[in-house]
C-alpha cells in the first residue's frame, strides 16, 4: 500500500500528463513513471541553473552587461563658461608640488589664450574654499575674454577642439 502510495506520488509530478476526452481510469489525465522522470529531471535543471545564476550574482562573478551606444554624428557644442566651470592646468613633481617656470614651460592653445591662474578664476563660490589651499599662480587657464567650446566629431560635418601645448 505505502508502495502504490509512492509511486501514484512519483506520478503525480508527471507535467507532460495527456488530457484524455473520455476518463481513463477514472482520471482525466493519463500520467506515466516516464513522463514523472522526464518532468523532475527537467525541474532539477531548472533548480540547479536557478541556484547558479543567483549565486553568481550575489557573489559577482561573470558580469554580463548590456550597452547600447547610440551615435551622434554631430554631437553639439559645448562652451566652456568660466562662471560654471573651472578649467586649470599644471604640471606636478612626483612629490605632488606644483612646477610654474616661464623658462622651462610655456603653456599656449588654439582659439585663446592662456595666462597663469588667479583667484578671480574662481567663480563657483563653493569651490573657493578647496582652491584656495592650491598655488594657483602655478597653473594655467584660458583667458577670460574668449569662449572656449568643443564642437561635433571628427568625421561630421561641424568639428572644432581646443588644443593645448606645453614646450619647454
Amino acid at each position: 500500500m505505502k508502495l502504490n502510495n509512492l509511486l501514484q506520488a512519483i506520478k503525480g509530478i508527471d507535467i507532460y500528463g495527456v488530457h484524455v476526452g473520455v476518463n481513463f481510469k477514472n482520471q482525466e489525465i493519463h500520467k506515466t513513471y516516464f513522463g514523472a522522470f522526464i518532468s523532475a529531471i527537467i525541474l532539477i535543471f531548472i533548480l540547479l541553473q536557478c541556484y547558479f545564476s543567483v549565486y553568481d550574482l550575489l557573489n559577482k562573478k561573470n558580469p554580463q552587461v548590456i550597452t547600447n551606444q547610440q551615435y551622434i554624428r554631430n554631437p553639439e557644442r559645448m562652451v566652456f563658461d568660466n562662471v560654471q566651470q573651472v578649467i586649470m592646468m599644471g604640471f606636478t613633481t612626483i612629490s605632488s608640488q606644483y612646477i610654474y617656470d616661464p623658462s622651462i614651460v610655456q603653456a599656449s592653445a588654439t582659439l585663446s589664450s592662456i595666462r597663469p591662474c588667479s583667484m578671480n578664476d574662481i567663480k563657483v563660490q563653493k569651490l573657493e574654499s578647496f582652491f584656495n589651499k592650491l598655488p594657483l599662480s602655478n597653473l594655467f587657464c584660458f583667458d577670460d575674454n574668449q569662449q572656449i567650446y568643443v564642437e561635433g566629431d571628427y568625421s561630421g560635418d561641424f568639428y572644432s577642439r581646443v588644443d593645448v601645448y606645453f614646450n619647454q
